[in-house]
């Protein structure tokens, strides 16, 4: 019986009072401008990724035979 007044109660109310909701989006907005800062620093990073580059190519020319077989 408690597990019936459980979600009963609490939870109808709890949804219509999620106006945080709204607050979610203005939350990822800042979080996006927090990366920008760390940007900066990441930058010796991109070093990492330079070797990714030649496995990059390698895929371009598969992806080429997908679009010739659509037309």
């Amino acid at each position: 019986m408690p597990i019936l007044e459980v979600p009963s109660t609490p939870v109808t109310p709890d949804q219509p009072v999620v106006p945080s909701e709204p607050m979610t989006p203005a939350d990822p907005t800042p979080d996006r401008e927090t990366p920008s800062i760390p940007a900066g620093p990441s930058v010796p990073e991109p070093n990492d990724p330079a070797p990714a580059t030649p496995d990059g190519p390698e895929v371009t020319p598969p992806n080429e035979g997908a679009p010739g077989h659509q037309p």
